[in-house]
């Protein structure tokens, strides 16, 4: 009889754990991370933002035909620094379905919009960058937490030029 009963103990045991696995979420769809560009999604994606360093919303900074997509707040936390960056352009490298919305949604939600980490000769190009540089900054962003990865940063002269 306690063989029939272990048996039977054992057969439960898996039909419980088999039931468990079928009703759970599939791998990446849990909390935040149903996809990349949601709001707390933790799996970065590339992105590259063109525009201006340090403007300010009542500066003439953009040339004709361009339109500002709005002002960000950028911080340097290695360099304990904030810049102002009139965005351009905004996005996603890999993934051209991610628009310029979904990567910005979290803009002035925070005191600072993106927070810049990286090696230090590529945040020493955006720290040195002269008011009214054009740049454009690619790396890889973790929405959550709004931090952008430099992988590149561009420089192409300043406006007077």
């Amino acid at each position: 009889m306690s063989l029939s009963f272990s048996r039977l103990a054992a057969a439960l045991l898996v039909l419980l754990l088999t039931a468990s696995v079928a009703w759970a979420p599939p791998l990446g769809l849990g909390v935040g991370g149903d996809n990349e560009w949601s709001e707390n999604a933790k799996t970065p994606f590339r992105i590259k933002l063109s525009g201006v360093i340090n403007t300010q919303p009542e500066e003439q900074t953009l040339q004709a035909g361009e339109q500002s997509l709005g002002v960000v707040t950028l911080r340097v936390g290695t360099f304990n620094e904030t810049y102002q960056f009139e965005i351009v352009t905004a996005e996603a490298l890999d993934n051209p379905q991610v628009s310029a919305g979904m990567i910005l949604q979290k803009v002035h939600k925070y005191g600072v919009d993106f927070e810049l980490t990286g090696p230090k000769d590529l945040l020493s190009k955006v720290g040195q960058a002269e008011p009214g540089t054009p740049l454009t900054l690619i790396g890889s962003y973790l929405q959550y937490n709004r931090t952008l990865v430099l992988q590149n940063v561009e420089t192409i002269g300043t406006r007077e030029q």
